[in-house]
């Protein structure tokens, strides 16, 4: 017999928040002025027995009143105390709720019944992505039904001035749900936009239909964030890392579109560091909080608006409008070319734009010759210090331009300003698993012999040019590249190829770099670079990136990256 398909409204009508919460201690301590309170206490009720919630509080010392922040990390991260003391020491309370249930790393954590058991992120299976029976069967809704549970511990505190949430990519999904369904004074949402039903299909690629089976409407219906945002009861900051694996940065903006208009709302995405939040992003979730949980007057702009203009047959623009009521103090657009997969494009920076009436300013896209389809979105930097971005639009290209730039062997020389270099290591920079916060660790220009610059980065340089079509190599092509080191070092020279999707396979070389002296010119054939299993890379064709590394970390510089 077929489901009733329920919608957020329905799925949520009956539920019960009112039991009470019996808090419990388990320990409590107290470090360089902020205080640490491991809590247990009551959930729901299932037919076998109660949700023991557990959590921990982050706090500093010696405040009367302060706004708490519920903080929800991805499913497979433990409670995030670093995360939490950063905020705590900025005013907050953080209650770091534990959602993901048994794990093997502590016997702290949520407890839930029997009944209920695939609410434990470990043993979840189908109850993440299906609806098999029903919306009320899947883990979203009992991490959902916890995170109720922990408002209303929150609210029960008597020095809580106001309740907000955040929310990272599992946290955040829950953190849209809960925002329709209970009241606080905001929510951040971070690399989280729903679409989950939708998964591997591309908003801008050929095939975009969805089998939509029974338990897929069910699931689409009472649980993706997207039906959802229509029903949100507070303002909402929406944070995307364009390259992360998890949310599609595409679908974002449609999920953004759909929130409850009598709510702010605003977005902002981040480039160039994998699948973490950049420094403009951290900064936009302080004031975003400091806005609304601490009541500060502080300007908060919306998003932009963005169009592709053909400018005849001279060239493609892409034409900005600001929000009107702030102070932009720099905008840029950014575009990438035919690739359908947000997460895999490499982005180029415009920055010159020329302001025309109405507030508007027309960046002229230098494209590729033979680009067949270009995304682009804009951002902007108000006077406030709040970043922006518009939603990602794109455009099929059906004829050449005059501007249109040919192709290039060279990827990389010093005249460049190396903006499309990346960290290689991201995951013990990122606090919290989604905001970076490592300064020394971005890449940037350095000094080398007779005073000529190259890139530099302490956690290495990656670049995805190699992928695109107008930096692509021939068949027989050889990489060639100078390297310079202070020290003698190990450079660890890698290239991904794509085998399928998003499976990669690594091949690489290491190098001696001998310290000091002159510049050293590196020229290397594809079979120079092996697999793990001693497999030979045919040729440098199709290939995903192209990472540079020292080995101990040592200082070395990059310059003259070109295929020879």
């Amino acid at each position: 017999m077929a489901q009733k398909i329920l919608t957020p409204i329905s799925l949520w009508q009956d539920f019960d928040a009112s039991l009470p919460l019996q808090p419990e201690i388990v320990e409590e301590r107290e470090t360089d002025g902020i205080l640490y309170r491991e809590t247990t206490f009551g959930g729901r009720q299932t037919k076998q027995n109660r949700v023991q919630i557990y959590g921990v509080e982050v706090r500093p010392v010696g405040v009367d009143t302060l706004p708490a922040l519920l903080l929800l990390t991805e499913a497979n991260r433990a409670v995030d105390l670093r995360l939490a003391e950063r905020f705590a020491r900025r005013g907050y309370c953080v209650f770091c709720m534990d959602y993901r249930g048994e794990t093997a790393e502590t016997d702290r954590h949520t407890v839930y019944p029997e009944d209920v058991e695939y609410a434990n992120f470990l043993r979840s299976e189908r109850h993440i992505l299906h609806a098999d029976e029903g919306a009320k069967k899947t883990a979203w809704y009992e991490w959902t039904a916890a995170a109720i549970y922990a408002v209303q511990y929150l609210r029960s505190l008597d020095y809580i001035s106001s309740v907000g949430v955040m929310g990272a990519r599992e946290g955040g999904e829950i953190a849209w749900k809960l925002m329709a369904v209970t009241e606080l004074s905001c929510g951040i949402c971070i690399n989280a936009a729903g679409w989950l039903s939708h998964r591997n299909t591309y908003k801008f690629g050929e095939d975009t239909v969805v089998d939509m089976a029974e338990e897929k409407r069910l699931f689409l219906a009472g649980i993706d964030s997207q039906s959802y945002a229509p029903f949100v009861k507070c303002p909402v900051l929406m944070l995307v890392a364009i390259s992360d694996v998890y949310v599609d940065a595409d679908k974002a903006y449609d999920t953004y579109v759909r929130i409850n208009q009598e709510q702010f709302s605003t977005i902002n995405y981040s480039i160039g560091y994998g699948g973490a939040i950049d420094e403009k992003g951290i900064k936009n979730a302080d004031m975003f909080m400091d806005k609304y949980l601490k009541e500060r007057q502080i300007f908060i702009a919306r998003p932009l608006e963005i169009t592709l203009e053909d400018d005849g047959e001279e060239s493609l623009s892409a034409t900005v409008v600001s929000d009107g009521e702030g102070e932009s103090i720099c905008s840029l657009v950014y575009f990438a070319e035919d690739s359908i997969a947000a997460h895999r494009r490499e982005w180029i920076k415009c920055t010159h734009g020329k302001e025309l009436e109405g507030g508007k300013v027309s960046f002229p896209l230098p494209l590729y010759q033979k680009t067949e389809t270009v995304f682009a979105f804009a951002q902007a930097e108000y006077s406030s210090g709040f970043t922006v971005s518009s939603k990602i639009t794109f455009k099929r290209i059906e004829k050449d331009y005059q501007s249109a730039v040919s192709h290039s062997n060279i990827l990389y020389d010093s005249r460049m300003d190396g903006d499309f270099f990346v960290p290689v290591d991201h995951s013990k920079a990122m606090l919290g698993g989604c905001f970076w916060t490592d300064k020394e660790g971005v890449p940037s220009r350095a000094e080398g012999y007779g005073k000529i610059f190259g890139m530099t980065c302490s956690r290495g340089l990656q670049t995805y040019r190699i992928a695109q079509r107008r930096y692509a190599p021939q068949e027989r092509s050889m990489l060639h590249f100078n390297v310079y080191a202070p020290k003698d070092c190990y450079v660890d020279v890698r290239i991904l190829k794509r085998i399928f999707a998003d499976v990669y396979e690594t091949f690489s070389t290491s190098l001696f770099c001998l310290g000091g002296g002159r510049w050293k010119n590196i020229l290397l054939s594809a079979n120079a670079f092996k697999s793990d299993m001693g497999a030979s890379l045919n040729d440098f064709c199709d290939c995903h990136s192209l990472q540079f590394q020292a080995q101990e970390s040592e200082s070395f510089i990059i310059n003259n990256i070109l295929w020879i």
